[in-house]
Protein backbone atom coordinates (compact mmCIF):
# COMPACT_ATOMS: atom_id res chain seq x y z
CA UNK A 1 0.00 0.00 0.00
CA UNK A 2 1.30 3.47 -0.89
CA UNK A 3 1.49 5.96 1.88
CA UNK A 4 -0.02 9.53 1.99
CA UNK A 5 1.62 11.91 0.13
CA UNK A 6 3.34 8.64 -1.90
CA UNK A 7 2.91 8.77 -5.98
CA UNK A 8 3.41 6.98 -8.88
CA UNK A 9 3.22 7.35 -12.55
CA UNK A 10 0.38 7.35 -15.19
CA UNK A 11 0.65 7.17 -19.16
CA UNK A 12 1.58 9.54 -21.17
CA UNK A 13 3.31 12.74 -22.18
CA UNK A 14 1.94 16.10 -20.90
CA UNK A 15 4.51 18.81 -21.61
CA UNK A 16 2.81 21.98 -22.71
CA UNK A 17 -1.03 21.10 -21.53
CA UNK A 18 -2.79 24.55 -21.10
CA UNK A 19 -5.82 23.90 -18.48
CA UNK A 20 -6.69 20.62 -16.68
CA UNK A 21 -9.77 19.73 -14.55
CA UNK A 22 -11.78 16.92 -13.89
CA UNK A 23 -15.31 15.70 -14.05
CA UNK A 24 -17.71 12.87 -13.97
CA UNK A 25 -14.73 10.65 -12.12
CA UNK A 26 -12.26 11.64 -15.03
CA UNK A 27 -9.63 14.05 -15.49
CA UNK A 28 -9.60 16.35 -18.26
CA UNK A 29 -6.84 18.74 -20.15
CA UNK A 30 -6.06 20.63 -22.62
CA UNK A 31 -3.17 19.59 -24.58
CA UNK A 32 -2.23 21.01 -28.25
CA UNK A 33 -5.17 22.69 -29.15
CA UNK A 34 -7.19 19.06 -28.57
CA UNK A 35 -9.61 18.30 -25.71
CA UNK A 36 -8.89 14.69 -23.51
CA UNK A 37 -10.58 12.70 -21.40
CA UNK A 38 -7.62 10.77 -18.77
CA UNK A 39 -8.21 7.82 -16.88
CA UNK A 40 -7.45 8.28 -13.32
CA UNK A 41 -6.10 4.64 -12.48
CA UNK A 42 -3.78 4.17 -15.69
CA UNK A 43 -3.70 7.86 -17.63
CA UNK A 44 -4.86 5.81 -21.12
CA UNK A 45 -6.48 9.02 -22.92
CA UNK A 46 -9.39 9.73 -25.58
CA UNK A 47 -9.33 12.74 -27.68
CA UNK A 48 -12.78 14.28 -27.63
CA UNK A 49 -14.62 17.02 -29.43
CA UNK A 50 -13.06 20.25 -30.33
CA UNK A 51 -10.24 22.55 -31.09
CA UNK A 52 -9.15 24.63 -28.06
CA UNK A 53 -6.81 27.51 -27.16
CA UNK A 54 -7.71 27.15 -23.39
CA UNK A 55 -6.07 29.35 -20.51
CA UNK A 56 -8.69 27.91 -17.51
CA UNK A 57 -10.71 25.30 -17.41
CA UNK A 58 -12.81 24.00 -14.16
CA UNK A 59 -15.37 21.07 -13.98
CA UNK A 60 -19.13 21.29 -12.50
CA UNK A 61 -21.69 18.49 -12.82
CA UNK A 62 -20.85 16.50 -16.00
CA UNK A 63 -19.58 19.59 -18.16
CA UNK A 64 -16.46 21.21 -18.39
CA UNK A 65 -15.96 25.13 -18.77
CA UNK A 66 -12.98 26.48 -21.02
CA UNK A 67 -12.09 30.11 -20.87
CA UNK A 68 -10.39 30.35 -24.21
CA UNK A 69 -7.56 32.93 -24.60
CA UNK A 70 -9.79 35.25 -27.00
CA UNK A 71 -12.26 35.41 -23.78
CA UNK A 72 -14.91 32.79 -24.86
CA UNK A 73 -16.17 31.15 -22.54
CA UNK A 74 -17.26 27.88 -23.42
CA UNK A 75 -19.31 24.49 -22.08
CA UNK A 76 -18.81 21.18 -23.13
CA UNK A 77 -20.07 17.78 -22.05
CA UNK A 78 -17.86 15.52 -20.45
CA UNK A 79 -18.71 12.21 -21.86
CA UNK A 80 -18.21 13.74 -25.87
CA UNK A 81 -16.30 17.60 -25.44
CA UNK A 82 -19.50 18.81 -27.88
CA UNK A 83 -19.58 22.75 -27.13
CA UNK A 84 -21.51 25.77 -26.42
CA UNK A 85 -20.52 29.09 -26.21
CA UNK A 86 -22.15 30.97 -23.19
CA UNK A 87 -22.50 35.05 -22.88
CA UNK A 88 -19.83 37.03 -21.61
CA UNK A 89 -16.24 38.16 -22.48
CA UNK A 90 -13.25 36.88 -20.23
CA UNK A 91 -10.21 38.24 -21.91
CA UNK A 92 -8.54 39.54 -18.45
CA UNK A 93 -9.25 35.99 -16.72
CA UNK A 94 -6.74 35.43 -13.78
CA UNK A 95 -8.23 32.21 -12.63
CA UNK A 96 -11.39 30.51 -11.90
CA UNK A 97 -13.03 28.04 -9.49
CA UNK A 98 -16.91 25.98 -9.03
CA UNK A 99 -18.08 26.10 -5.93
CA UNK A 100 -21.52 25.37 -4.57
CA UNK A 101 -23.07 24.98 -7.83
CA UNK A 102 -21.95 27.61 -9.87
CA UNK A 103 -18.47 29.41 -11.22
CA UNK A 104 -16.44 31.96 -10.61
CA UNK A 105 -13.98 33.93 -12.15
CA UNK A 106 -11.45 36.53 -11.42
CA UNK A 107 -11.28 38.82 -14.46
CA UNK A 108 -8.68 41.94 -14.15
CA UNK A 109 -9.18 42.58 -10.11
CA UNK A 110 -12.94 42.25 -9.70
CA UNK A 111 -14.47 38.53 -8.71
CA UNK A 112 -18.09 37.12 -11.01
CA UNK A 113 -20.42 34.33 -9.99
CA UNK A 114 -21.56 33.52 -13.29
CA UNK A 115 -24.29 31.36 -14.07
CA UNK A 116 -23.00 27.62 -15.41
CA UNK A 117 -26.34 27.73 -17.92
CA UNK A 118 -26.17 31.11 -19.62
CA UNK A 119 -22.96 32.45 -18.72
CA UNK A 120 -24.35 35.42 -17.12
CA UNK A 121 -22.71 37.20 -13.79
CA UNK A 122 -22.71 39.43 -11.23
CA UNK A 123 -19.70 41.09 -9.70
CA UNK A 124 -19.00 39.99 -6.06
CA UNK A 125 -17.24 42.04 -3.11
CA UNK A 126 -13.28 43.11 -2.88
CA UNK A 127 -10.79 43.38 -5.29
CA UNK A 128 -8.17 41.13 -6.24
CA UNK A 129 -4.73 40.27 -7.23
CA UNK A 130 -5.07 36.62 -7.56
CA UNK A 131 -2.91 34.06 -9.34
CA UNK A 132 -4.54 30.87 -8.38
CA UNK A 133 -8.00 30.02 -6.92
CA UNK A 134 -10.15 26.79 -5.57
CA UNK A 135 -12.95 26.31 -4.61
CA UNK A 136 -14.45 23.97 -1.85
CA UNK A 137 -17.77 23.38 -0.73
CA UNK A 138 -19.12 26.86 -0.44
CA UNK A 139 -16.15 28.61 -0.50
CA UNK A 140 -13.65 30.19 -2.76
CA UNK A 141 -9.91 29.82 -1.82
CA UNK A 142 -7.82 32.70 -3.29
CA UNK A 143 -3.49 32.82 -3.40
CA UNK A 144 -2.64 36.42 -4.34
CA UNK A 145 0.28 36.83 -6.06
CA UNK A 146 1.56 38.94 -2.34
CA UNK A 147 1.45 35.16 -1.19
CA UNK A 148 -1.96 35.87 0.91
CA UNK A 149 -4.47 33.28 0.78
CA UNK A 150 -7.82 34.50 1.47
CA UNK A 151 -11.22 32.36 2.03
CA UNK A 152 -14.17 34.10 0.71
CA UNK A 153 -17.84 33.25 1.25
CA UNK A 154 -19.11 31.73 -2.88
CA UNK A 155 -22.27 33.50 -2.11
CA UNK A 156 -21.13 37.21 -1.34
CA UNK A 157 -17.43 37.15 -1.84
CA UNK A 158 -17.05 38.24 1.72
CA UNK A 159 -13.52 36.77 2.75
CA UNK A 160 -11.04 36.52 5.54
CA UNK A 161 -6.98 36.08 5.59
CA UNK A 162 -5.81 32.67 6.28
CA UNK A 163 -2.47 32.26 7.75
CA UNK A 164 0.74 31.45 5.72
CA UNK A 165 2.86 32.66 3.40
CA UNK A 166 1.71 31.19 -0.40
CA UNK A 167 4.30 33.57 -2.71
CA UNK A 168 5.89 30.73 -4.54
CA UNK A 169 2.68 28.50 -5.33
CA UNK A 170 2.38 27.40 -9.11
CA UNK A 171 -0.58 25.27 -8.69
CA UNK A 172 -3.84 24.59 -5.82
CA UNK A 173 -6.51 21.82 -5.70
CA UNK A 174 -9.48 20.51 -3.81
CA UNK A 175 -10.43 16.92 -2.78
CA UNK A 176 -11.63 15.52 0.34
CA UNK A 177 -12.61 18.84 2.29
CA UNK A 178 -8.92 19.86 1.67
CA UNK A 179 -7.06 22.69 -0.16
CA UNK A 180 -3.84 21.68 -1.67
CA UNK A 181 -1.01 23.57 -2.70
CA UNK A 182 2.58 23.43 -5.12
CA UNK A 183 4.69 26.08 -3.82
CA UNK A 184 8.85 26.55 -4.45
CA UNK A 185 8.83 22.34 -5.31
CA UNK A 186 6.69 21.15 -2.01
CA UNK A 187 3.08 20.20 -1.68
CA UNK A 188 1.26 21.14 0.50
CA UNK A 189 -2.23 20.01 2.69
CA UNK A 190 -3.86 22.70 3.82
CA UNK A 191 -6.31 23.06 6.68
CA UNK A 192 -9.65 25.05 5.09
CA UNK A 193 -10.76 26.96 8.50
CA UNK A 194 -7.64 28.62 9.20
CA UNK A 195 -4.90 27.83 6.60
CA UNK A 196 -2.48 25.87 8.64
CA UNK A 197 -0.66 22.90 6.39
CA UNK A 198 1.32 19.99 6.24
CA UNK A 199 4.05 19.42 4.20
CA UNK A 200 3.94 16.26 1.99
CA UNK A 201 6.38 13.52 0.56
CA UNK A 202 8.29 14.88 -3.07
CA UNK A 203 9.59 17.55 -5.04
CA UNK A 204 7.44 18.73 -7.30
CA UNK A 205 7.91 21.18 -10.69
CA UNK A 206 4.18 21.34 -11.03
CA UNK A 207 1.81 23.51 -14.02
CA UNK A 208 -1.43 21.92 -13.04
CA UNK A 209 -2.99 19.89 -10.14
CA UNK A 210 -6.86 18.36 -9.94
CA UNK A 211 -8.05 16.74 -7.02
CA UNK A 212 -10.32 13.52 -7.86
CA UNK A 213 -11.54 11.54 -4.63
CA UNK A 214 -8.72 10.29 -2.53
CA UNK A 215 -5.97 11.65 -4.94
CA UNK A 216 -4.05 14.47 -6.50
CA UNK A 217 -2.81 14.50 -9.88
CA UNK A 218 -0.23 16.65 -10.88
CA UNK A 219 0.86 17.37 -14.51
CA UNK A 220 4.84 18.41 -14.12
CA UNK A 221 6.21 21.16 -16.32
CA UNK A 222 8.32 18.20 -18.22
CA UNK A 223 4.92 16.20 -19.45
CA UNK A 224 5.11 13.49 -16.77
CA UNK A 225 1.36 12.86 -15.11
CA UNK A 226 1.28 11.73 -11.36
CA UNK A 227 -1.19 10.25 -8.85
CA UNK A 228 -0.33 11.09 -5.66
CA UNK A 229 -2.04 9.18 -2.73
CA UNK A 230 -3.81 11.24 0.34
Amino acid sequence: MIERGGYEELSGSWAGTGAAATALGRIYAVHGGSLYMVSPETGDYRQLDGSWSTRHMVGLGDHLYMWEEGGSLYRAAGMTGEWEELAGSWAGTRAVAAAAGRLYAIDGNTLYGVDPATGEWEELTGGWNTRHMVGLDDHLFMFEEGGALYRAAAATGEYQELQGGWSGTSAVAATGHRIFAVDNGSLYDIEPETGSYQQLSGSWSTEHLVGLGPHLFAFESGGTLYRIYL
